[in-house]
């Protein structure tokens, strides 16, 4: 979805696919912004991605330009080249940069590959911003845990002072299928009895976050906790959202999502 000065694009599609785009309500300030719904049936990233260019070209032709806000930035996750594959992120990022909006705001960027490669770019972390929040609203003591699910969050997360008990998740993949081999806990302490916070700044699957999870229950952990700045509809098939789980309830945005769930609670991004 894109929005325009506050707006959702107003648009149609005919019956071969393209869009016809009703004319924007341009000031001469603007803002556009790109939600990742992967929660609706049928959507595209790629064709917000190709509406994004008919909005840049309107906007250049009467001389007007735009921020661009990336509420989850597209394909993020492809950030560097692998054996076989496309470096898509690199592509996409050159794609932005070529539209020429003034300025680029993305949300919780999942490494800061995404930062260097685009131009006029600033990361808006709404975790930090939350985590005060979240542990007044669960009663967090300083003998509760904060955990991250792998060396990715490790590296995000962990030179800030989020608390004194730090645990990280090291996990094993098959080299052939990705899938989580094992996963082991590390940090000084014990979590028994404990609430525990796992943070990472986006739950696709969800595959990492539930072998984290697991090996917290296994642990003896109290009550379990997630706050993710991006959550995909596809995790809340995990058993972790089951309602006799360990898991009390996840803290995300609406940047992918927007489904009302009993364990999820959508937190406010301020800009």
């Amino acid at each position: 979805m894109i929005i325009f000065n506050g707006k959702r694009l107003d648009l149609e599609h005919f019956s071969n696919s393209e869009c016809r785009i009703k004319d924007l309500d341009i000031k001469e300030e603007n803002m556009a912004e790109l939600i990742f719904e992967t929660d609706v049936d049928g959507y595209s990233i790629n064709e917000d991605l190709m509406n994004l260019l008919f909005v840049s070209n309107e906007l250049k032709k009467v001389l007007r330009n735009a921020k661009l806000l990336l509420w989850c930035m597209p394909y993020q996750r492809m950030d560097r080249k692998c054996k076989g594959d496309i470096f898509t992120l690199e592509a996409i990022c050159k794609y932005i940069n070529w539209l020429e909006f003034s300025e680029v705001l993305v949300v919780e960027a999942h490494s800061d590959v995404t930062l260097k490669l685009l131009k006029n770019a600033h990361e808006i972390r709404p975790i930090l911003k939350w985590l005060p929040k979240i542990k007044s609203m669960i009663n967090f003591s300083e003998n509760d845990c904060i955990v991250f699910p792998d060396k990715g969050a490790t590296k995000r997360y962990s030179n800030l002072n989020l608390g004194n008990n730090i645990y990280y998740c090291e996990k094993e993949r098959d080299e052939i299928t990705n899938e989580i081999k094992k996963v082991c806990i590390v940090g000084k302490g014990i979590v028994k009895n404990r609430k525990c916070i796992i943070i990472d700044d986006l739950c696709s699957k969800g595959d990492t976050l539930f072998e984290c999870y697991k090996i917290l229950c296994n642990n003896g952990a109290k009550e379990v906790y997630i706050a993710v700045a991006h959550c995909e509809k596809t995790a809340l098939s995990k058993p972790f959202f089951s309602s006799d789980s360990k898991l009390i309830k996840i803290f995300t945005s609406k940047s992918n999502m927007s489904l009302e769930h009993k364990k999820v609670e959508y937190m406010e991004v301020e800009f």
